[in-house]
């Protein structure tokens, strides 16, 4: 007969784990309904989208299905197969509850697919917080100590940019959990040489088919075997498992190339672009490794502190590990810097080593103290010291972007038949047939597959403006004159991102006349370039905390 009692003593010994985990999850499932129904978060619709094209068209080959994908799936296909299952559920049970034809329940996921965010969101999470479990698991294996690897998942679970990309479904969650259990599975001294290799091969191989920085891996691999493993290439050559490990490995890395080959040219393409024009020296690479040492000051310093102290006193201590770690470090960073470029997120994937080099480096500080009452002090400030950036994050994550909070003061305080014309970065208004029909005539390549859905739902939407979108119309020469034809066609309100509205062109809208109703004041800088918080490091700690709210700055004008 089953025992509560029983489980106490397994509670009482892994309390600090669960702990640490559940604070884990609470940060990175808090905020998972940022922005939405907008999408404000780059990578998301390609991988969404994906897998909803292959449930549209009932097929797990997009290849024989090129023209339908081309434009909406840019990325290999693994974390799409993923999310097949999940969005057929919550499909199904919306669909239960809604009043309609199965035309117009289409139309109408179209128009909001908000809940296939979220449940890809919800995917993305529970990735997140299994890394934080594993690089415990892959700590304790490497040093056999229990108090290294509960700090180790501690700073994971508490840094920055695993918590930030935990929110999102892009693919760098799912391939950082991937890169964790591939350290755990290498450092599993319950394993065989032959079964360690042959797992992460079958890991890798899936990891490669959700993106192509899975390959990197193979980089830690090889350092792990001659370190660790290292047997005479003639013996290796002669081993089953070593074949075996290379079949598995290129057969799922083959199969998902067959499945979508454009999502591996797509990876080259931005490599080319984002690395176009750049001289590559040695000079640039030490320049590489600067931009992400200056980020990691600006934003989570005690971090990088502690992951240097650990580096260093693991080069003492535990000598072969600190080197694969130091050699993984320059190898992978090397590679982004001569095939790719300049981007905060591309070191997503290292952070389960640096978490374990901070739990590390945290463990031996703590070491030196003899005071017990000190080292538990120094331990919790730290903590605590970690944790008010990732809630202030959560804080800005709940209270939503600025373009969301200026559609929520719309809807209190903007009448039906009031004209509105909106004017900012990836937002919109759902609007009516007619105003559709005004932006086509405007720019006919600016109609969004959205506009279209919303269009044939008409009076079927729940809530509708008499509202003109532009954040998509690219005809500078209506931008030029924008203000006189708002005048012209009687719009009482415009919402607009002063920041925008100069790239694009619509100077005169600067100092319109008119009433300013609202100001909602957004990130340092606004969002125009890429890596703005919550796409990357911004401006750190200071964008962070200064910025009232994420998004740029949106204001509202009562026109005359």
């Amino acid at each position: 007969m089953f025992n509560p009692k029983l489980l106490v003593p397994q509670w009482k010994e892994h309390f600090y784990l669960i702990i640490i985990l559940a604070f884990a999850a609470i940060v990175r499932f808090v905020g998972l309904d940022y922005g939405l129904p907008l999408w404000l978060v780059g990578d998301e619709p390609s991988h969404i989208f994906g897998a909803l094209k292959m449930i549209e068209l009932k097929t797990l080959l997009p290849v024989l299905h090129a023209d339908e994908f081309v434009g909406t799936f840019h990325y290999t296909p693994y974390l799409s197969y993923l999310y097949i299952l999940p969005f057929i559920l919550v499909a199904g049970i919306k669909f239960l509850f809604f009043s309609g034809t199965f035309e117009q329940f289409k139309n109408y996921l179209i128009a909001d697919p908000s809940v296939f965010f979220i449940t890809a969101r919800v995917i993305s999470a529970v990735f997140g917080l299994a890394t934080v479990y594993f690089v415990y698991a892959a700590a304790r294996q490497m040093f056999q100590k229990k108090r290294i690897a509960l700090l180790s998942a501690l700073f994971l679970a508490l840094s920055f940019l695993p918590v930030s990309y935990s929110h999102w479904a892009r693919h760098w969650t799912a391939v950082t959990f991937f890169y964790t259990l591939g350290i755990y599975i290498l450092a599993n001294r319950g394993l065989t040489v032959s079964k360690r290799y042959l797992w992460v091969a079958l890991l890798m191989g899936i990891g490669v088919g959700m993106n192509v920085q899975m390959m990197i891996f193979g980089v830690l691999v090889i350092l792990w075997f001659f370190i660790f493993d290292y047997q005479p290439i003639v013996k290796l050559l002669r081993q089953k498992w070593f074949w075996q490990a290379g079949g598995i490995f290129f057969s799922l890395f083959g199969f998902a190339f067959v499945l979508w080959p454009r999502g591996y040219g797509y990876l080259l393409s931005v490599g080319n672009i984002t690395s176009a024009g750049a001289t590559k020296d040695l000079i640039g690479l030490v320049d590489f490794f600067g931009f992400y040492i200056a980020n990691l000051i600006r934003i989570e310093p005690l971090f990088l502190l502690f992951a240097t102290v650990g580096l260093l006193s693991m080069f003492l201590v535990e000598r072969r590990k600190a080197l694969v770690f130091a050699s993984f470090f320059f190898f992978y960073l090397a590679i982004f810097y001569l095939f790719f470029g300049y981007v905060d997120r591309f070191i997503l994937p290292l952070y389960p080593f640096l978490a374990v080099s901070s739990g590390y480096g945290l463990a031996q500080v703590a070491d030196r103290i003899s005071v017990r009452p000190l080292r538990l002090t120094i331990v919790v400030v730290v903590c605590v010291l970690l944790a008010i950036p990732i809630l202030r994050f959560n804080y800005l994550l709940i209270k939503n972007d600025t373009r969301e909070q200026a559609i929520n003061w719309a809807v209190a305080n903007v009448s039906a038949d009031a004209k509105v014309a909106v004017l900012t970065p990836l937002m919109r208004l759902p609007t009516t047939p007619e105003n559709l029909q005004e932006q086509e005539n405007i720019d006919s390549a600016s109609l969004r597959n959205v506009d279209r859905a919303e269009a044939k739902l008409g009076k079927q939407l729940e809530q509708k403006f008499n509202a003109l979108n532009l954040y998509t119309v690219g005809d500078k020469i209506f931008f030029s004159g924008l203000s006189e034809y708002l005048s012209r066609n009687n719009y009482q309100y415009l919402i607009y991102s002063p920041a925008f509205a100069i790239a694009k062109g619509a100077l005169s809208l600067v100092g319109a006349p008119g009433e300013e109703a609202l100001t909602f004041a957004g990130s340092e800088n606004g969002v125009i370039g890429n890596e703005r918080i919550p796409d990357g490091f911004g401006d750190g700690l200071k964008e962070l905390f200064y910025s009232s709210s994420l998004g740029p700055e949106i204001k509202i004008i009562k026109l005359f």
